[in-house]
């Protein structure tokens, strides 16, 4: 008997965004596999939304096979309908052929007492699957599973919600089905085979494009190292920091001269933020100082933050975006016409909330900025994706997924920073490198698949990374 299992698909609101592309290439693989049920185990929605997760399960049930289910831990994030989709999961034990499956419903973090009795009844050869591991749950959950799988050898265990396959005895962890979130591999569906308990995977195909480093750059926070280092690599494209002020201006323009001679093909220069504060918009150290070095430089794209100002100020007076778009606008006077002003996105940084934070982090806020900036200035003015910034934004990641400023923001797009994002204990940190497509925080699968659906457009995509050594180990990451 052939089991599909299949797991953490997050799709978010847009129809349009990549998770969906995806479900659609899972939904025909089943078809060609033809297996004799699915198991799904969990986070069908990005942040719980109940059309979203009925929307999946439609899409399941409508294959016409034998289809067990229990949402995970994203399917309950909206308190309007968590209990609803909590509840609505397949019954913890179901026939099926010789086998019995067990859908252990632990959404919630932790196994009730029904279901930890009814597993006294596996026998080997069944199945049990959920969505958390097991070191998820409460200590003293854990203590009781393992006494019962000590007296249950040769049931077999699928658990998700880690992104990442891997395989341990009698248990397996599911790969991702989310582009966003797949780790060490492309999206991908599992398929266990109960005669010989083999389990193999079907993957959703987003490699590397062939053309990603004819549109590759990087920022050069060191200047004097990285700005040859970029010619050495044959990147096509450079960004300079405020910090190039610091340079003797003759020195600056051989580095750039240099840059273009062995290839160089545009030069981005990243403005100091602009503030707004009771009412007095101001610009930061050496703005019009940095935007008349760009212009004798001969860039080509200027790229601004959303501005800091709070949401609050925001609310209370639109206008404000305005008055904030006409000030930088007037220090972008003397910038040809021809050349491009981007707005980047920001995130959410510890001490904020949701309601008490900068300005632009959503993607309806950076579109309403860059519309005031176009309005205020005859220049071409489209958004900077930062990618790493809309990952490390929860709680508004939970809702925009990478995915879904894709689909969002595409059309505005004309720059892109790409950056990983890493963990260290419960704090993120933003700006490293790239050491794998499919990493931990931030899996390129999306924005590769995207790019080559030309959902994304195909512009600069300048690497911002931190670290000395982060762009030699993400460009031999990418080679």
């Amino acid at each position: 008997m052939k089991l599909c299992l299949l797991c953490d698909l997050h799709l978010p609101f847009d129809r349009r965004a990549p998770q969906y592309r995806v479900l659609e290439w899972a939904i025909a693989d089943v078809k060609k596999q033809n297996p004799d049920a699915i198991l799904f185990a969990g986070d069908a929605a990005a942040d719980g939304s109940l059309e979203s997760y009925r929307f999946f399960l439609a899409q399941m049930r409508a294959l016409g096979l034998p289809f067990f289910y229990i949402p995970g831990n994203s399917d309950l994030r909206d308190v309007r309908s968590r209990d609803a989709i909590f509840a609505d999961a397949s019954p913890i034990v179901s026939a099926l052929g010789a086998i019995r499956i067990f859908a252990l419903n632990d959404a919630d973090g932790t196994f009730s007492d029904e279901a930890l009795a009814a597993l006294e009844g596996a026998r080997a050869g069944d199945v049990v699957f959920m969505h958390h591991p097991t070191a998820c749950h409460p200590k003293e959950i854990q203590v009781r599973f393992a006494e019962w799988k000590a007296r249950h050898s040769g049931v077999r265990v699928f658990y998700a919600h880690e992104h990442f396959f891997a395989e341990d005895g009698d248990f397996a962890s599911l790969p991702a089905l989310d582009p966003d979130k797949c780790i060490g591999e492309e999206p991908a569906l599992l398929y266990y085979d109960t005669e010989t308990g083999s389990c193999t995977r079907t993957h959703f195909s987003c490699p590397l494009p062939e053309d990603f480093f004819a549109h590759l750059g990087i920022s050069a926070y060191r200047p004097l190292s990285q700005i040859p280092f970029a010619a050495s690599r044959g990147l096509c494209h450079l960004e300079l920091r405020p910090n190039v002020r610091e340079l003797p201006e003759k020195e600056l323009f051989a580095l750039v001269s240099s840059f273009r001679e062995q290839g160089g093909k545009t030069l981005s220069v990243h403005l100091p933020d602009v503030f707004c504060q009771n009412g007095e918009v101001a610009l930061g150290d050496g703005y019009e100082a940095l935007v008349a070095l760009g212009v004798r430089l001969g860039a080509s794209r200027f790229i601004q933050h959303v501005p800091q100002v709070s949401v609050g100020t925001v609310r209370e007076n639109a206008s404000v975006l305005d008055e904030i778009a006409l000030r930088i606008a007037d220090a972008l006077s003397v910038v040809p016409y021809a050349c491009t002003v981007a707005v980047e996105n920001m995130h959410m940084t510890a001490g904020e909330t949701v309601d008490c934070r900068r300005f632009g982090y959503t993607p309806e806020e950076t579109l309403a900025f860059m519309r005031a900036v176009a309005a205020k200035t005859k220049h071409k003015v489209g958004i900077n994706l930062d990618v790493g910034h809309a990952r490390n934004n929860a709680p508004f990641s939970q809702k925009y997924q990478i995915g879904t400023w894709f689909s969002m923001l595409g059309e505005h797009i004309v720059s892109y920073h790409l950056h990983q994002v890493t963990r260290e204990g419960a704090h993120f940190e933003n700006h490293t490198a790239f050491s794998s497509l499919y990493g931990e925080l931030i899996s390129l699968a999306s924005f590769f698949c995207s790019w080559a659906d030309g959902t994304l457009p195909r512009v600069p995509c300048i690497l911002e990374m931190r670290p000395e050594d982060a762009y030699a180990t993400t460009l031999d990451t990418f080679s």
